[in-house]
């Protein structure tokens, strides 16, 4: 993150600075120059991009040539150097690449876990098992995690070695740290009758070992910690969800029994409705729901509807793809099923609508009310600022609106508009 700013501060100042930049990038790389994102908290794929931006041999060395001649050079301004200085020492420790390193692994399981929970039309039961192999694999990485860190330690050692070898090759005066950083041991005062020794001091055998357990074992058994604390609650709702789920209607309709004694229980308690009611609307509705959804009269008639409340639940991935929940609550409202035969189902759906499971949609609508709030709140009034965030937040519902007929509709709030628009 320091980096990412400083080289904000740095580039801003003068397009020819930056030029000469891109130049010592391009004499060293033939890769394509890549530019840093901005780090956020609701950036969840930031961190992860990068690792994998920086922590490339032939980028880093870049990287490194760039920051050196920063430091070194005249053009730039006595702070901006100083800065360079002090990032370009903390790229050379080899503790830096090795924390690097163990994070990229750590991402190499959670990235593609929470890329799939960023999804519009994700299905709940393979999210849940996501992210119980997730929490399984990081459960393994604690246990394993002498050979695991070694394997990370041998990989930040080779990595480490072959920008050495790249920065001997092109005569650049710099050297990566290929060992750790050895700490002076802290002392602890002891009064003249106690016998026992410092545990901090004496429990680490060595540099390595010290590491393993203050940095690595912490990582790990900090997002351990944090899946099981953030999806915890959310495992048996989600179970709840995959019953409803239109592609798995197939395997309920062949198999009844696959909805499990105490499955829906939660679902239904949240929908103050009874669980077994439930159940046999939702297998009497997946009976049905392939031919429902099939027919050629549906099909071709499902988006002439004029409710807008129908309009809202219109899938937003696929128009009409009857594979996601959206669609099968649109379905029970287009054919009136729900007012009596599964008023039970459609609640339940209504509630599952409400419901976000990975706090990533909330966390999403928070970050855009930040970002409007900060640029616009001093320049406009309460009731823009929020149309604004609504727009923002429901970027999919917007989408599926006529342009023309909200200028239309601006228009014909002003004389004067209407003059300039007919």
């Amino acid at each position: 993150m320091e980096k990412r700013k400083f080289q904000s501060g740095a580039s801003k100042r003068s397009a020819k600075r930056r030029n000469d930049l891109i130049a010592c990038g391009l004499s060293l790389s033939q890769q394509k120059l890549r530019r840093l994102q901005k780090i956020g908290i609701t950036r969840w794929w930031a961190k992860d991009k990068a690792l994998e931006t920086i922590f490339d041999v032939n980028r880093y060395v870049v990287l490194l040539k760039t920051l050196y001649s920063i430091a070194y050079s005249d053009q730039f301004e006595s702070k901006v150097s100083f800065e360079a200085q002090s990032i370009l020492q903390i790229f050379l420790k080899f503790d830096t690449i090795l924390v690097a390193f163990v994070f990229k692994t750590l991402f190499k399981y959670t990235t593609p876990v929470s890329k799939y929970l960023q999804t519009v039309s994700l299905d709940y039961l393979t999210a849940h098992q996501l992210l119980k192999s997730l929490e399984k694999q990081l459960s393994n990485m604690a246990k394993d995690s002498i050979s695991t860190f070694d394997n990370i330690l041998k990989a930040a050692l080779s990595f480490a070695s072959s920008v050495n070898d790249i920065l001997t090759k092109n005569e650049i005066e710099l050297e990566i740290e290929t060992i750790l950083s050895h700490k002076r041991s802290r002392k602890v005062k002891r009064m003249f009758d106690e016998t026992a020794t410092d545990e901090s001091v004496s429990a680490f055998e060595n540099d390595k070992h010290k590491f393993r357990v203050r940095v690595y074992q912490v990582v790990i058994d900090t997002a351990s910690r944090q899946i099981s604390v953030r999806f915890g609650d959310s495992n048996t709702i989600m179970q709840d969800a995959s019953y409803l789920d239109p592609k798995n209607f197939k395997r309920i309709n062949e198999d009844p029994s696959v909805i499990p004694q105490g499955a829906l229980q939660s679902l239904a308690k949240m929908s103050s409705v009874e669980r077994d009611g439930l159940v046999d609307q939702l297998i009497s509705f997946a009976s049905i729901y392939h031919n429902i959804s099939n027919n050629t009269e549906y099909q071709s008639n499902v988006f002439d509807s004029e409710n807008d409340e129908e309009e809202t639940l219109t899938c937003s991935i696929d128009q009409n793809c009857q594979k996601c929940i959206p669609c099968a609550i649109k379905l029970l409202k287009d054919f009136n099923l729900h007012s009596s035969a599964y008023s039970d189902l459609y609640i339940a759906y209504e509630t599952l609508l409400t419901i976000s499971f990975t706090q990533v949609s909330c966390e999403r609508s928070f970050s855009k009310l930040k970002i409007i709030k900060t640029r616009l709140r001093s320049l406009i009034g309460q009731d823009l600022l929020e149309s604004l965030i609504l727009i923002n937040s429901e970027a999919d519902i917007i989408s599926e609106w006529n342009y023309d007929d909200i200028i239309d509709k601006l228009a014909s709030t002003s004389n004067e508009m209407k003059r300039l628009l007919f």
